[in-house]
């Protein structure tokens, strides 16, 4: 297969297609081109842009002179899945966590059991004779207080894509700071969601896997989705949202016109709380800038 000139495509326009100069928004499945570019290259035999994830920047493990890749385990710095699991052993042995059957000195795995007994008594049929772990047990097994009171808690196991810990309960995998709520709060209310309170850092809360308490407070959606936007929008931006609505602009569309402007992707939710005045509801109306417009509406007819 010959090599690829990686080179034509520019993955940092997104949403808009990877070819340098085409105004048109990027189609799903279509590896970051539009519609009209995946379907010309296609068909006159030119490369297409390698997938999205071989286009994410790949984090390398923190252990010096290991250069495996792997940002599954990202707690104090991103180490590969061997390094990780030697570091939890060797943590384990300091703590005397050993397995429970006699005469083994290897570090437990789980139900107190080592690797090999652990498979062993499920073989036999008896893991289930083994008690379990509870639940607060794990979460602190993984959660790692910081020095001071107020500190953002670390968290020493898997964080999904957006960067939230979470813990496998069962065939569930909840969110960490929501295990943590729970169990220093009670049980979060119907309809709410946890949001995090952290100290903001350029606009934005840092730490997504925090699952310390006294950082964590209960929420509507509509809170919650402002919180995430915290840092994005400006003045100019609501005014553009607004002026789009208004002559009956989809809510996607308004989202692509104001990341296609200068301005940085919003959630097509909080775009649905501005143009209902539930967000944003005591800036004045005015009428948005002339060129930001002017592009904005040139971007929508193409």
């Amino acid at each position: 297969m010959p090599d690829v000139d990686y080179t034509l495509f520019d993955p940092s326009r997104a949403p808009l297609c990877a070819i340098k100069d085409c105004p048109r928004k990027a189609a799903a499945s279509k590896r970051g081109l539009c519609q009209r570019c995946h379907r010309e290259r296609k068909l006159a035999g030119l490369p297409l842009p390698p997938d999205r994830r071989r286009l994410t920047p790949i984090k390398t493990c923190a252990t010096p002179g290991c250069d495996r890749t792997n940002d599954k385990h990202a707690f104090n710095g991103v180490r590969c899945n061997m390094h990780y699991r030697r570091r939890r052993k060797a943590q384990k042995l300091a703590a005397g966590e050993l397995c429970s059957v006699d005469n083994c000195e290897k570090p437990a795995v789980a139900r107190g059991l080592c690797g090999t007994h652990r498979i062993a008594a499920r073989a036999a049929g008896d893991l289930d004779l083994v008690p379990a772990k509870s639940l607060k047990e794990r979460f602190f097994g993984y959660a790692v207080p910081g020095k001071y009171l107020d500190d953002c808690w670390g968290w020493n196991a898997c964080v999904n894509q957006k960067g939230y810990g979470v813990l496998r309960v069962g065939r569930t995998t909840p969110l960490a700071h929501v295990i943590s709520y729970e169990l220093h709060h009670g049980p979060v209310p119907p309809g709410m969601v946890v949001m995090h309170a952290c100290p903001l850092v350029d606009g934005k809360r840092p730490n997504k896997a925090c699952t310390n308490p006294l950082h964590l407070r209960i929420g509507t959606h509509a809170e919650n989705t402002q919180d995430d936007d915290t840092g994005k929008l400006t003045p100019s931006d609501v005014h553009l949202i607004r002026y789009l609505a208004c002559i009956g602009v989809s809510l996607s569309r308004i989202a692509d016109a104001v990341a296609a402007t200068g301005g940085q992707r919003v959630s097509i939710g909080m775009i649905g709380f501005i143009r209902r005045g539930e967000s944003w509801a005591t800036l004045p109306t005015e009428r948005p800038d002339p060129e930001r417009l002017r592009a904005a509406l040139e971007y929508l007819k193409s």
